[in-house]
């Protein structure tokens, strides 16, 4: 995508949760849409921010955001 190009709006809401059955694919079906979800332990996570295997600049600086040491520098 091109600066300028297109316009994005990403929110990003951080709470606690119950993530049991939480993978599968979702979506409202008449709409198309075909959204996966999956859980993923966090040092996996933050293993992929630190192999360069995370290829969504969205889902990097999200990652990025939520590294523990981020979240107690903002209180």
């Amino acid at each position: 995508m091109s600066p300028g190009l297109i316009t994005e709006h990403v929110k990003l809401y951080c709470g606690i949760t119950d993530t049991e059955g939480a993978g599968g694919i979702h979506g409202l079906e008449h709409e198309g849409e075909d959204i996966e979800a999956f859980v993923k332990p966090w040092h996996e996570a933050w293993e992929d921010v630190l192999t360069n295997t995370i290829y969504d600049a969205k889902l990097l600086l999200i990652l990025m955001w939520l590294y523990p040491d981020s979240l107690r520098k903002r209180n």
